[in-house]
């Protein structure tokens, strides 16, 4: 275990969450103080070199495909929802809004799919940041998060539900977005508020 240090960007407040490239390879991303945007570096672990690859909306969330092809990430903290992904093979971000506030991502096993949970309902894109899925709905009944199997297509959603129509954990086909099996059937997370 060693410390590896950066020099702050302009008006940086630090890093935030790494994701692992590869073995020698890990994408970061960093803080912002306030709200704006902060750099993605990308630190190579044999020399402890960097680049600044990009910048996203501060504190974003970053999440690995089971595959190793992409890097998705999620950006709080502003009501436009950016989110998007690094390709691993070009080196290069794809952007995209949800237009709504989102605050972690998943992405399916293979790239080929990407899920949101908003609070007005799990906004599932393709790989090209199209909408094809909106799951639960506006305030009451939403997933609040979500995984997706590195070895099926399956994705594991946690629900906040207040009309207990929903399981608290459970597995939902990617292609057909069907429940097919409840992990914890409580009826879902109660409301916090």
């Amino acid at each position: 275990c060693r410390k590896v240090e950066f020099s702050d960007e302009f008006y940086e407040g630090g890093t935030f969450m790494p994701v692992f490239i590869d073995d020698a390879t890990v994408l970061i991303s960093s803080m912002y103080p306030g709200s704006g945007d902060a750099p993605a570096r990308r630190l190579h672990l044999q020399d402890d070199s960097y680049d600044v690859l990009d910048t996203l909306q501060q504190d974003a969330a970053l999440v690995a495909s089971a595959d190793g092809s992409l890097i998705a990430y999620a950006a709080p903290n502003s009501s436009g929802g950016p989110f998007g992904f690094y390709d691993v093979a070009t080196g290069e971000f794809t952007h995209g809004r949800a237009s709504v506030d989102c605050r972690t991502i998943g992405v399916a096993r293979d790239a080929s799919q990407f899920s949101v949970p908003t609070y007005h309902g799990m906004y599932v894109f393709d790989r090209t940041l199209t909408r094809i899925k909106i799951l639960g709905r506006y305030a009451k009944t939403f997933p609040v998060g979500v995984v997706y199997s590195p070895v099926s297509d399956l994705m594991y959603l946690s629900w906040r539900d207040e009309q207990r129509s929903h399981p608290s954990l459970a597995a939902y086909d990617t292609r057909t977005f069907e429940q097919v099996s409840v992990l914890d059937g409580d009826g879902g997370f109660p409301s916090s508020r």
